[in-house]
């Protein structure tokens, strides 16, 4: 049978206690306050889109009528 060492079960421990639960919440964490920013920046800056069709003008659109880039 394996005998591990105190050190060895600690860094296990550590290891695991990392990626199980410090890594998924750091990620979120860093999402979530993008998306914070996001939001707020454009609470004041106003949404994106092409600055003539958020003022109501008229213009030339690339794409042919009723399609769209994606599909």
């Amino acid at each position: 049978m394996l005998a591990y060492s105190p050190e060895q079960k600690r860094e296990l421990k550590a290891f695991l206690f990392l990626t199980v639960f410090l890594a998924p919440i750091v990620a979120v964490g860093l999402v979530a306050g993008r998306g914070f920013v996001v939001w707020i920046f454009q609470m004041f800056a106003g949404p994106p889109g092409h600055p003539d069709a958020l003022a109501g003008r008229e213009f030339d659109c690339p794409l042919p009528c009723g399609r769209s880039a994606v599909g």
